[in-house]
């Protein structure tokens, strides 16, 4: 018997969890959860919504996982972070999300991460928490990876490599063997990282120039908003 599913949120990104879930047969879904004030429906795509802050009264914490489907790109997983954090310490239990198609040999991975398609997760490597590996994605032996980051598809990260928490490394970004990554840190589509990054790096592809900044700019880098600024609103609607 497939063990049972409860996603957090009903935002786009639902639905994508949704089939992936059904896709792979990983796990029965029961719901959706979330806090009540945003409830605007009693189902999500064909499954009953349960307000979060009364969630222990209709599942049993022991039998139902959780996975929080909120995206990275409210302010770089810092709205993710904080409901998976907050369900925690309430006492629940998070599922991995992990495609058949993927390879993983990791010696340690925590709860909450979703592994997709094609990814390679090589020998001896150590994966935390309520992190996204998007598909194709490679991490090498011995690497170290935190809690809540993102890795966008066909970024590398090489071996004997450590990786903090709540950072973006963009798509087919590259990531050198022994660099250390610390926190917040937003590493840009192609970029290739040579050397140690401090707290709240970004890294600009075109150059590699690496640029300081603090804990909100980097959030805000990685932010619905940033992005409706920099492409026009219009283009994200389509």
């Amino acid at each position: 018997m497939k063990e049972k599913l409860v996603i957090i949120g009903t935002g786009s990104l639902s639905g994508e969890v949704v089939d992936f879930v059904k896709r792979y047969d990983l796990y029965d879904i029961v719901g959706f959860s979330v806090d009540k004030k945003y409830i605007k429906n009693e189902t999500h795509l064909g499954y009953p919504v349960y307000p979060l802050e009364e969630l222990d009264s209709y599942i049993d914490k022991e039998q139902v996982k959780l996975f929080v489907s909120i995206s990275w790109y409210q302010n770089m997983n810092r709205v993710k972070r904080a409901k998976y954090e907050e369900l925690k310490a309430a006492g629940y239990h998070f599922a991995n999300l992990i495609s058949p198609t993927a390879t993983v040999f990791a010696h340690e991975m925590g709860e909450g991460n979703w592994i997709n398609d094609g990814c390679y997760i090589a020998f001896n490597s150590r994966i935390g928490n309520n992190n996204t590996f998007c598909h194709q994605t490679y991490l090498s032996h011995f690497s170290d990876v935190g809690d809540h980051n993102v890795f966008s598809a066909r970024s590398n990260v090489a071996g004997s490599t450590t990786i903090g928490d709540q950072n973006y490394v963009g798509i087919g970004a590259i990531v050198f063997n022994k660099i250390i990554v610390g926190n917040k840190c937003v590493i840009g589509g192609g970029a290739i990282v040579k050397r140690n990054l401090p707290d709240f790096s970004l890294v600009v592809a075109a150059d590699s120039i690496v640029k300081q900044k603090d804990t909100d700019s980097i959030e805000k880098y990685i932010s619905l908003d940033h992005i409706k600024k920099t492409i026009g609103d219009e283009k994200i609607k389509k």
